[in-house]
């Protein structure tokens, strides 16, 4: 179970960063263009809150995953936001 949650810690990291990458590179294309920026906030919402009930499940059943089963980034992972918005360890 253990190997199975860190390969999905990570996939949901990849997808958390990819979404707001995606909202900075549409911010930046418009600022080019000097286009009103459109970020698509409801792309990074919907994330958000996917991840937010995933890790709630998650932290009930097993409890916050230990460091080494997510790859040290140097942007904030989905654990490290969420934990701040449920209370937990380190928030």
């Amino acid at each position: 179970m253990r190997s199975e949650l860190r390969i999905e810690l990570l996939r949901r990291a990849e997808h958390d960063q990819a979404a707001r990458a995606e909202l900075l590179r549409r911010a930046e294309q418009d600022a080019a263009t000097r286009a009103e920026p459109e970020p698509d906030w409801d792309t990074v919402a919907s994330v958000d809150a996917d991840n937010l009930t995933w890790l709630k499940d998650v932290v009930a059943e097993l409890g916050w995953p230990e460091s080494p089963m997510v790859v040290p980034r140097e942007r904030p992972t989905p654990g490290s936001r969420m934990r701040a918005r449920v209370g937990g360890p380190g928030s």
